[in-house]
């Protein structure tokens, strides 16, 4: 093969590779981003969870459609405490938390609290995907194989709320609940979620 044809047959993988990363891109945005999300959602409430700039931890800022924020949430790590994660309302009072209990998928994952008071417990399932069994409600959570996207939903298979990571806003979540009753608890949850994904950083 002469050096022309190889500097060709180059330019050719290398066009093709683009086109390809391109037409992923397209779809993607397509389908996994906030817009788009938000435009098939069947859920009569969405709230948009972003994580804040320039901050080393995991802490979030909650807004709901009409930009309005309405929530906060730290991750703390006490020095003689265990990790946890808080929601807080827009004038810093403490609504619920979760309390990581262990690492291990043979114990309870954590323990999540409510207005202060225990709820209950979450387990981790041993899986490919991300599943979570809660000790109230007879909730679960499951995520798909891709990670991007969680569904809670209860005893009678009835869906809770649903949790997207946006492709087009490092960051983002976008979290659709059915009923606004419970908007703390799903938040908690979405919590849990992140904290799952990026335990290790």
């Amino acid at each position: 093969m002469g050096l022309v044809e190889k500097i060709l047959k180059k330019s050719l993988v290398k066009n093709a590779k683009n086109a390809a990363m391109h037409e992923v891109i397209s779809y993607m945005d397509a389908t996994r981003s906030i817009d788009s999300i938000t435009q098939k959602s069947t859920s009569t409430y969405i709230l948009f969870i972003r994580k804040k700039k320039y901050s080393s931890q995991r802490n979030f800022t909650v807004t709901d459609q009409h930009d309005k924020e309405r929530y906060n949430i730290k991750s703390i790590f006490p020095v003689f405490q265990r990790p946890r994660i808080c929601l807080y309302d827009i004038e810093s009072h403490e609504l619920g938390k979760i309390i990581l209990d262990s690492n291990s998928s043979l114990d309870p994952y954590a323990t999540i609290y409510l207005e202060g008071k225990k709820l209950g417990k979450i387990n981790r399932k041993l899986s490919v995907r991300i599943k979570l069994s809660l000790s109230f409600n007879n909730w679960s959570l499951v995520g798909n194989l891709m990670q991007d996207s969680f569904t809670v939903t209860d005893e009678h298979d009835n869906t809770i709320m649903k949790l997207n990571i946006a492709f087009n806003s490092k960051g983002t979540y976008v979290l659709e609940i059915n009923n606004q009753e419970h908007e703390i608890l799903s938040l908690l949850l979405a919590m849990a979620v992140d904290f799952t994904l990026h335990k290790d950083n």
